[in-house]
């Protein structure tokens, strides 16, 4: 009995590598975004501080340039922030996008290991049935010799 081949194992193969691939372009994409995550709430603690200083300032008595210059200040933390929340919604969206390729890209490799699985469950039943065959035909050349020559 020849040894079982799977004619698509090379796509098999190519389909896990991509899985692979996808698998590390996710995991970048998360890791970028935590990055971005911690920038941002950096300059939301910034806004706060900020916010508190102001205020204190603001009961001990400050001069308008110096409350303009905070607000100027806090006007451009505000700006970080803003861009920054749209540098996390995009990376959002392209941590979706790449969990939809990595789930297409294995429902493809899961569709062809269980054609490989089943290609595997149909040789074994064919071999086993070549083997019955063969046992069979000993039997009957046994049989036959015994009989006749016997």
């Amino acid at each position: 009995m020849k040894k079982f081949r799977y004619s698509l194992e090379t796509v098999l193969n190519i389909k896990e590598q991509k899985q692979k691939m996808e698998k590390e372009k996710l995991a970048l994409l998360i890791s970028k975004y935590e990055l971005q995550k911690n920038k941002l709430n950096e300059i939301l603690i910034k806004i706060n501080e900020t916010i508190e200083k102001n205020e204190m300032n603001a009961m001990m008595g400050i001069s308008a340039m110096n409350l303009k210059q905070f607000n100027l200040y806090l006007e451009t933390l505000y700006e970080k922030y803003n861009e920054q929340d749209e540098i996390l919604k995009t990376l959002e969206n392209e941590i979706e996008k790449e969990r939809r390729k990595l789930r297409e890209v294995s429902k493809e490799k899961e569709a062809l290991e269980n054609l490989k699985e089943k290609k595997y469950e149909e040789y074994k039943y064919q071999s086993l049935l070549e083997q019955n065959s063969i046992i069979d035909e000993q039997i009957s050349y046994k049989v036959a010799r015994s009989t006749l020559g016997g």
